[in-house]
């Protein structure tokens, strides 16, 4: 396991994105990129280590009112072992009146589902909508199912979150997410974008290893912040992690 990309604050490198100046206020991002390997990601300890990292981010920011955002499933599940580090990172947040958003996975009665947990002046979860077929579901097709559990792939019964939570509001911005590839789906992005001022991207392109996804992953949220004229925040686990303002250029 390691650590990339800026700044070092105890040990966790982060993309610090301070001073925005759109309106109708400044507003401080902490984008993180844990580099977590798929194989420990999931293994209890490493995640309440995790949350003792984000814990000490936010207890150690020079201001209040910012938001941390962290890549798709960062924390794909609370530990039952765990439970009190959550619970210290949600006070600290609340403490330091700022917004975590964090990739995971979470149940209900519909199914379980990969989510986007806004957690500290508020606690909601955003659904993804947009699922990859075979990654995340399985296409109603002959035979498919047969083959996909004699394959038995991980997470290929997720359960499409409803069309709901279209932005929450922080520091007066409009703030919404997507979560990986719902992002090429261009009806779906300018649906869900329009009443929002800044987009989070929020992606795990471990799995796609050096294939050309991060790439990929990049050039649309581009692409988009220029043709809508927005913010969009790209978060990536394995590196790439970028601010693209409105018109598409990089905030640096």
């Amino acid at each position: 396991m390691y650590y990339s990309v800026l700044a070092l604050i105890t040990g966790l490198y982060l993309l610090p994105v301070s001073g925005y100046k759109a309106q109708p206020s400044p507003l401080t991002m902490y984008l993180i990129e844990p580099h977590s390997a798929i194989s420990e990601k999931w293994e209890p300890i490493f995640i309440k280590k995790q949350l003792q990292w984000y814990t000490q981010i936010i207890q150690d920011a020079p201001d209040n009112n910012f938001i941390l955002i962290t890549p798709e499933s960062a924390i794909p599940y609370i530990p039952q072992s765990a439970t009190a580090e959550y619970h210290a990172m949600q006070r600290a947040l609340q403490a330091r009146k700022s917004l975590m958003i964090f990739g995971t996975f979470t149940k209900d009665k519909s199914g379980m589902h990969n989510s986007a947990h806004y957690l500290g002046t508020v606690d909601t979860f955003r659904h993804k909508e947009k699922l990859v077929a075979f990654g995340e579901y399985t296409p109603h097709i002959p035979l498919i199912h047969h083959i996909a559990s004699w394959f038995n792939f991980p997470m290929s019964t997720l359960t499409p979150g409803m069309k709901t939570l279209s932005t929450i509001t922080f520091s007066n911005h409009a703030l919404t997410s997507l979560i990986c590839y719902e992002i090429a789906f261009p009806e779906y992005v300018i649906q869900r974008t329009k009443n929002a001022d800044i987009v989070f991207v929020i992606s795990d392109d471990t799995w796609f290893r050096n294939s050309s996804a991060l790439s990929q992953h990049q050039q649309l949220t581009r692409f988009y912040a220029k043709a809508l004229q927005k913010t969009f925040v790209f978060v990536n686990n394995n590196g790439g992690s970028t601010a693209y303002l409105p018109g598409g250029s990089i905030l640096t």
